[in-house]
């Protein structure tokens, strides 16, 4: 309790390729880690998304698993429980299809960290889709995602929306922020609200962190329904 570390780190991978941007999720009994990873440079030309399962000592249970298989570049992912169907949804970006503009993708995982289905597209080329956040919302059994949105010029917006469990979109994504190189960094969801902070060249040379509030729902009516 007086920031004293309890033990020595421990190991995670050993894969001997990188591994990186990290996402950790506790759900009230086991943590769920998820990353991305080089290993598989060789075979597909970029990074690949892995997750697993940690106890409370911070030890791997049984071992970590593949959640892409693609022949794209691989961005960090978040997770969030989904607790009405006890399963995991992950959410990143990747470069598959279009090289130099990443796209979003959606998968969902058991409580082992194997996936379930095969990867979503949640976007389409065009655009530059990035830095996603989600969140399950059990009253409403959907899944809330933001995300910053661009047509491959500075401006970068950010957009959200609702996805059922299989992450397909309920509805048409509203823009929210409209700024210069807008990027989403986290955000929390409390009761019908949800609280994003997110950065902004508000002046020329420098980005700032602002803060941005949503009411999601009011009784059985989301925004937008």
């Amino acid at each position: 309790n007086n920031g004293t570390i309890l033990q020595s780190d421990l190991r995670v991978t050993n894969a001997g390729y990188d591994s990186g941007n990290a996402h950790l999720l506790y759900n009230n009994s086991q943590y769920f880690l998820s990353w991305f990873d080089d290993r598989n440079t060789i075979e597909n030309n970029g990074s690949e998304i892995y997750a697993g399962v940690i106890n409370a000592q911070g030890q791997l249970i049984g071992t970590d698993q593949r959640i892409t298989d693609l022949d794209g570049t691989n961005s960090g992912s978040i997770a969030t429980f989904n607790s009405t169907d006890n399963e995991y949804a992950l959410v990143w970006a990747d470069k598959l299809l279009e090289p130099t503009n990443y796209t979003l993708l959606f998968a969902r995982a058991d409580t082992t960290a194997k996936k379930i289905t095969s990867e979503k597209y949640l976007s389409s080329s065009g655009n530059v889709y990035h830095w996603p956040n989600i969140h399950w919302i059990a009253s409403k059994n959907k899944y809330f995602l933001i995300w910053s949105q661009s047509d491959n010029t500075s401006i970068r917006n950010l957009h959200y929306g609702f996805t059922d469990k299989n992450g397909v979109f309920t509805n048409p994504s509203i823009e929210i922020v409209t700024g210069n190189s807008v990027q989403a960094l986290d955000s929390q969801v409390a009761d019908s609200f949800s609280t994003i902070v997110y950065t902004s060249y508000i002046s020329s040379n420098r980005k700032d962190l602002l803060l941005t509030f949503i009411c999601l729902y009011i009784s059985n009516t989301l925004f937008p329904n």
